[in-house]
Formats: C-alpha cells, structure tokens, sequence
C-alpha cells in the first residue's frame, strides 16, 4: 500500500513536469510588450501587459490609454496690484486675468474712480460714469460696449471688447482698461511690479 502512493506521487510529479506551461514565455521588452510563443493568453505570439490584463494594441494605440493623463494643477496666478493716482485699491475679491485681459469687481472700481453705477437685474445691464464726464454701458456676457461722451458734437461709440464683463462666483466684473480709459482715465501696465497704474483725469 506504501509502495502505492509513493508511486502515485511521482507520477504526478512527473506529469506536472511535462503538462504544458500557460505562462508567457519573455521578458518585456523596451515597448512594454513581451512574446507569448505558445500563444497561452490567445492574443498570438505577442502582447502587452503592463499593469493590465494581457492585450492587444490595434493600430497601435493602447485599450487602457484611452483616457488622457489628468493635467497638472494650473499655477495660482501672481496678485495684481492696482493703484489709483498712487493709492492701492483693495478690493473683497482679487482681480483676475483672462487671455490678457485683467477684470476687477465692479461696484469697487468705480468706486475708486469716482464714477456712479446703476445695475439694471433684468438686462443684466450696468450704466456707470462720472459726474460731467463720459459714460458707459456694458452688459453681462456681451463683447459689445457703449461709451457716451459727455461732449454734446461727440457721437456715442460702440466698442467691441476682447472679454466682456461676466458674473463670477456671483461677483460682477469689468475688463480694467476698457473702463478706465472710457472714463477718461489713464492706465499703465507695470509689468515689473504685476501692477496697473490709474491716474484719474
């Protein structure tokens, strides 16, 4: 009986030896691949792992490469700085810059430049200028602005803008330059210092 199964445990010893091995044959190689020459995963003599199940790259292109990396955090912008005939602005929202444009909080820089502002809900439209002085029309989302001159042989302007004025996080904000040089004012870009330089007229 001992002579049995000490006979039995060598011959599956022995048919485990030479049964077929299903493990891929091949290290990986430098395109990530590796050979399967008998063809154990059923894809052909060469497929692809890394990290996944074993596949193919049809035209080249990897089934598990279908969605494109997350992209990096952006940079936080740098503070703008604004100063109005020497005198820093502050402002309950920071100024922020879209395509080259710097758009500020509304009600605070006209404020800061002397200027009224009537908002109208229902248009979304804002109306602001200065006493004696020009006036503006801007509305929400639309790249089209009007100045008014104060100047009665003056015709009114129409101006089309590179970004319009936009509600943000339920801020309402104007492109700087447009504003300040439609009132009358001059504004300088202070590259050196990433600051903007108003000086009232």
């Amino acid at each position: 009986m001992k002579k049995r199964v000490i006979s039995y445990v060598l011959i599956v010893l022995l048919l485990a030896s030479i049964s077929p091995v299903y493990s891929h044959s091949g290290r990986t190689d430098s395109s990530g691949g590796h050979r399967d020459n008998k063809n154990a995963s059923g894809l052909g003599s060469y497929h692809y792992h890394h990290g996944y199940p074993a596949h193919l790259h049809p035209n080249g292109v990897c089934p598990y490469a279908s969605k494109p990396a997350p992209s990096p955090n952006p940079a936080p912008a740098p503070k703008i700085n604004i100063y109005i005939d020497g005198q820093l602005v502050s402002f309950s929202q920071q100024p922020i810059i879209q395509n080259g444009t710097t758009l500020v909080p509304m009600r605070s820089i006209f404020e800061a430049l002397g200027a009224t502002v009537n908002w109208d809900e229902k248009t979304k439209t804002i109306n602001a200028g200065k006493p004696g002085g020009n006036s503006i029309i801007l509305t929400i989302d639309s790249k089209v602005a009007v100045v008014n001159s104060y100047q009665a042989n003056v015709p009114d302007k129409t101006i089309e803008l590179n970004i319009p004025a936009k509600i943000i996080n339920q801020t309402t904000y104007v492109p700087l330059r447009f504003v300040g040089e439609a009132l009358g004012d001059t504004v300088v870009w202070d590259g050196e210092t990433n600051s903007i330089k108003i000086y009232k007229k």
